[in-house]
């Protein structure tokens, strides 16, 4: 629900009361509209990894000794735009969110799946929206982004190994014309993880490949990152028909800045780091019936990287070694059930997903005993195969503006690797949430 609010304000703040006072000075009008959504839940976490690669069974397989947590959910986001009516085509647009959960949860870190005990996210954004006129709206922001994550239960959130922070800022133009929307934008930002340490990586290569380099730190930020993206978009509405057609192409460069890329022998070479991303999206909103909406979306990514890798312990090398392409297909459908419950009706969201990522570059990896835990690499391409099932049920409560909500959220990972390394290619996780959330 949105709501404005107006206020009389003078032209200079520290005398703003004396100027409204005064016959003759010119005021502005303020009009404030703040949107607010914030949530408090409970949710289950639990995370089962099968160490043998095969789907878990309740044999007693190796567990994470955190994989199954509970914790009670924060999450509040807080929008104050305001614009002044003298400048009705510029809107001010800050922004915060922030969430705290202490169940576990599954986060990406660069390209790999991870599970933190904690989690503690702040995003803070400052910006500005300017209509030319009714067809050309131009966005421009500046953000930034705390990530606090710990690992297990008694790291704590101050210091934990994959926190970073981001600061940044981003651009967008969007021009409306007949049935159509194009939009053009760019981002750029940096990406600092200032606990991340990696002590045993200068010992590995002293031992294997030879005096460490004088030209790189030994204090290495192999994490450290500024990232360039840009994208356009196009959105068409087919006049009367009930189906959006949405197209999208992103790339995103990734620049390490200190990591250097590794050669043949395992040594550095003299260039750093640098990742490409390439996305193609597909969207199809459809919109069935007054109570029925569906969507189907195709994404295709392929990533390109300069790193190779090395294997210490065996004296290996795999050249594009992070190099893949992966295909994801996800269907959306929401139902608003049309009875009343406490005046309201109940709303489902239920969503599917599945995605497949292959390696051409990098082997795959099989056990050759039960107590091999390095494992032999194979002819075929390292793949992945991730399953992706959301349930969402929402029932607004005495008012529009407050519900009740209870969801459920599993992913299955399937890998012909099956030996981890510090990794888990061989996954479930399933969460359940129970909570309130007020929007206004």
């Amino acid at each position: 629900m949105k709501r404005t609010l107006k206020y009389v304000t003078g032209q200079g703040l520290a005398a703003g009361l004396l100027i409204m006072g005064l016959a003759g000075m010119a005021v502005a009008e303020i009009e404030f509209t703040p949107l607010v959504d914030a949530s408090m839940a409970i949710t289950s976490g639990k995370f089962e990894a099968d160490q043998t690669g095969n789907q878990v069974d309740s044999a007693g397989n190796t567990r994470n000794s955190n994989d199954a947590s509970s914790s009670g959910d924060f999450y509040l986001s807080f929008a104050p735009n305001f614009r002044f009516t003298e400048l009705p085509n510029l809107w001010i647009t800050p922004y915060i969110e922030c969430e705290y959960t202490g169940a576990n949860n599954l986060l990406q870190i660069e390209d790999e799946a991870f599970v933190f005990a904690k989690r503690l996210y702040l995003y803070w954004v400052l910006g500005a929206n300017y209509e030319f006129n009714r067809l050309w709206t131009l966005k421009a922001k500046g953000f930034g982004r705390m990530e606090n994550d710990a690992e297990t239960n008694d790291e704590t959130l101050n210091n934990g190994l994959y926190s970073y922070r981001d600061a940044g800022g981003w651009m967008e133009s969007s021009f409306r014309y007949w049935v159509m929307c194009s939009k053009f934008g760019y981002k750029a930002y940096m990406r600092r993880y200032p606990f991340y340490t990696n002590a045993d990586f200068v010992t590995q290569y002293e031992q294997s490949v030879g005096p460490w380099p004088a030209n790189v730190s030994r204090d290495l930020r192999e994490k450290d990152i500024n990232v360039n993206e840009s994208w356009g978009r196009q959105e068409i509405s087919w006049g009367s028909w009930p189906v959006l057609t949405n197209l999208e192409i992103r790339y995103r460069e990734v620049n390490y800045t200190q990591m250097p890329s590794i050669t043949e022998d395992g040594s550095f070479s003299a260039d750093l780091r640098k990742d490409g991303y390439l996305e193609g999206i597909l969207e199809l909103p459809v919109q069935l019936h007054k109570y029925h909406q569906l969507e189907l979306d195709y994404n295709y990514t392929l990533h390109v990287s300069n790193q190779n890798y090395y294997s210490n312990s065996e004296q290996y090398f795999i050249g594009g070694y992070y190099n893949y392409y992966q295909n994801n297909v996800r269907l959306l459908y929401n139902l608003t059930i049309p009875f009343k419950i406490t005046g309201y009706m109940p709303k489902l969201s239920l969503s599917l997903s599945g995605q497949k990522r292959l390696y051409p570059g990098r082997p795959s990896r099989q056990k050759t005993s039960d107590n091999d835990t390095v494992g032999a690499y194979t002819s075929d391409p390292h793949w992945e195969n991730t399953g992706d099932i959301g349930i969402s049920l929402r029932q607004q409560l005495f008012a529009e503006w407050f519900n009740l909500f209870l969801s459920f959220h599993s992913i299955t990972q399937t890998s012909n690797t099956n030996v981890s390394d510090n990794i888990s290619y061989n996954f479930k996780y399933n969460t359940f949430t129970l909570g309130t959330a007020v929007s206004f």
